[in-house]
């Protein structure tokens, strides 16, 4: 990617930063060099972090020209969470619990008399800590995901309104899969604020920011983006080049995703998370164990909001984290994780060898059922569609590939104008070449998702994996109205991702 030009630099540098991940540097210094390598490409775009106990912290900052005065970003300066407001509310129920105020494996509905939703009796705290609760991703009542938020009262509580969010409930059998839910997390800052008996920003100042010693984190002030204190988020404009993102209000995701902090402030509670500051050994690992991974020594999380896009890793084994704060967007924000993951890998910490050794999904956890020929999978409408596409991937031979795109989404080249033809052509060749160059792959298990999507789980050589998901058309029996795809053990270079591909 190119290097921005209209930025404004502002090095804050404790210990030297370098372009090359040296083999005989520190650890440190050797993911330093990672991130460095990620501003110079153009990658990453506000402020950066290489935390370990007992040395000093490896930074970096450059901020992205903000109009008109072109304030440079530090690591004092104010940045949306987004979903790295996740770790907050892990935080702040794991010190409950050791403070023996909440119990992670009682209901919902014990913590929460005011909710009178009956699904609540069968949710735990720890089910929802763990995304294992089967709660939607979002509430219902609107698409956009800022409309779905929260809102407070005059005491800047959200209690009366999370009480009303009783039809929300588990599409999936609690216990029995991970899936991603910010609702949950919403109903977790509802047990916050109850057992404190305080607004949610002031209990988890209590609770997290002073012992910490945080100095400028809260969620009163996340709509506030005036490009000094706090920062503006930028995303790349059609045109080329950069333009402000739009100033949607960031509070209403709450505990989900609504808080703002300072890269500084992120260095502090991972500091005090390593050394026990807030959290003894237990508590600490069912905050490093969450988020939908096995392991209980290390977490790695990812926010995204219009114009942010951040990612934070903590490990305990070695002690270390890093920290991305980025407020220019250029795409997608895959390369940003991709560059936290190489950092954190400088380590060569057994937990970080485990996440990429891996490669692959949880099969049973995540509700997959393996099979061994396509008949093992049940009826669905859009069944027989989805297992010709797949067949005719493995024959490497694009004119069938082309026209079983065309087939699965129940289209005729003769239907379709000249744009659509062309878009359909590129995305099945793309899919020949990435087939083709991390293939092949073979079926190997199913699962339903969410909206009857039918989900088809293929393995291919050394550790790589793709899955698809099928979404059944409402007016077109037996087709498909969208795929999702996903990859395990490659990333496919998003440059080259066709449009409208829509990842998972």
């Amino acid at each position: 990617m190119r290097r921005l030009i209209n930025g404004v630099l502002a090095l804050a540098l404790i210990v030297p930063l370098t372009g090359c991940a040296d083999a005989e540097a520190a650890p440190n210094v050797r993911a330093a060099g990672v991130i460095e390598r990620g501003y110079a490409d153009g990658v990453l775009h506000g402020a950066a972090s290489v935390v370990v106990p007992g040395a000093p912290a490896v930074r970096r900052s450059v901020g992205r020209a903000t109009e008109p005065d072109g304030v440079p970003i530090t690591h004092n300066t104010r940045f949306r969470l987004a979903s790295l407001t996740k770790v907050l509310t892990r935080v702040a129920l794991a010190r409950l619990a050791q403070e023996g105020r909440v119990d992670l494996d009682a209901s919902l509905a014990a913590h929460r008399p005011g909710f009178s939703a009956p699904w609540a009796h069968d949710v735990t705290l720890r089910q929802l800590l763990t995304f294992r609760a089967g709660l939607p991703r979002e509430r219902s009542g609107g698409a956009d995901p800022i409309e779905c938020g929260v809102r407070y009262d005059g005491d800047g509580r959200a209690l009366a309104f999370l009480d009303t969010l009783v039809d929300d409930g588990p599409e999936t059998t609690p216990g029995d899969r991970v899936s991603y839910s910010n609702i949950g997390y919403m109903h977790l800052g509802g047990v916050i604020e109850h057992v404190c008996g305080a607004n949610i920003e002031d209990a988890l100042r209590t609770l997290i920011f002073t012992p910490a010693g945080m100095r400028d984190t809260g969620i009163f002030g996340a709509d506030t983006l005036d490009g000094s204190t706090h920062a503006n988020g930028h995303q790349r404009s059609p045109g080329g080049g950069y333009t402000l993102a739009p100033q949607l209000p960031a509070s209403v995701r709450y505990t989900a995703g609504g808080f703002y902090s300072t890269p500084a402030d992120l260095e502090r509670l991972s500091l005090a998370l390593l050394d026990g500051t807030l959290l003894d050994d237990s508590h600490r690992d069912e905050v490093l164990s969450g988020f939908g991974e096995d392991d209980e020594r290390a977490f790695r999380v990812a926010g995204l909001l219009p114009g942010f896009a951040n990612a934070w890793s903590v490990s305990l084994d070695p002690p270390a984290a890093v920290i991305i704060l980025n407020n220019a967007v250029p795409g997608s924000p895959r390369p940003i994780v991709d560059l936290l993951d190489a950092a954190a890998a400088e380590f060569v910490s057994p937990v970080q060898e485990a996440h990429a050794a891996r490669g692959r999904p949880q099969m049973k956890r995540e509700g997959w059922t393996r099979v061994a020929t396509p008949d093992e999978i049940p009826d669905h409408p859009v069944k027989a569609a989805a297992l010709e596409y797949v067949r005719v991937l493995a024959l490497n031979d694009h004119a069938q590939l082309y026209r079983a795109v065309l087939a699965l989404h129940g289209e005729t080249e003769d239907g379709l104008d000249d744009e659509d033809r062309e878009r359909y052509f590129n995305f099945s060749a793309w899919e020949l070449r990435m087939s083709e160059t991390y293939g092949p792959f073979e079926l190997a298990a199913w699962r339903l998702s969410p909206g009857n999507r039918l989900d088809l789980y293929l393995e291919g050589p050394d550790l790589r994996a793709v899955h698809y998901g099928f979404t059944p058309s409402e007016t077109k029996p037996g087709r498909a109205s969208g795929k999702a795809f996903g990859t395990y053990g490659f990333t496919p270079t998003p440059e080259e991702m066709p449009e409208g591909l829509e990842r998972r």
